[in-house]
């Protein structure tokens, strides 16, 4: 199903200018990425579909989530030096996926495993960031994503299901975005 919703958004985009694909890296999960250009020169879309790993790391949970995140971004300032192109650039978006949200004491604690079970997030995010163009068909591309939307999960102990704030996508709001990419 995610990819099914993840294929909504990217459709549109296939028709866009030139096409770019590489890998996503982040302290929130590994995964791939893809960037189309808008009608204008100014704008672009980027998706990144990605394993997020909130709790593995430290031995607190077992599986790893999934993310899929789709930005409309637009560039508001370049600056060219003679080896590359820095394109500044900040958009609106969308974010869905299965996975963990924040638990008091995360960073207290670290023998603690995680309470909660993994469960549906869906969000609306905000992502700012800086694209180094090295006019050789690569480029990398730094950002940061706030995203302030709903998780709903099932509560282990009572069985009962429950819709809190996706805290994660405030708290993780500060946790560089690193992608490098091929121009195809």
């Amino acid at each position: 199903m995610l990819c099914c919703l993840a294929a909504v958004f990217i459709c549109p985009c296939l028709r866009a200018g030139v096409p770019s694909a590489g890998i996503y890296n982040s302290f929130k999960g590994i995964g791939v990425t893809a960037q189309f250009n808008g009608a204008s020169v100014k704008d672009m879309h980027i998706a990144h579909l990605f394993g997020d790993f909130y709790g593995v790391p430290t031995g607190r949970a077992r599986e790893v989530g999934i993310k899929f995140n789709y930005t409309r971004a637009y560039v508001f300032s370049e600056i060219p030096s003679e080896e590359c192109i820095f394109k500044f650039y900040a958009g609106p978006g969308a974010s869905l996926g299965y996975v963990r949200d924040y638990e008091h004491g995360y960073y207290e604690n670290l023998s603690l495993h995680l309470k909660n079970n993994p469960g549906g997030m869906t969000s609306l995010s905000g992502t700012a960031g800086c694209i180094v163009d090295f006019s050789k068909k690569i480029f990398i591309n730094l950002s940061w994503t706030a995203e302030l939307g709903i998780h709903v999960r099932r509560n282990a102990t009572t069985g009962k299901t429950e819709l809190n704030w996706y805290k994660n996508g405030i708290f993780q709001a500060l946790y560089p975005q690193l992608s490098i990419m091929i121009e195809f």
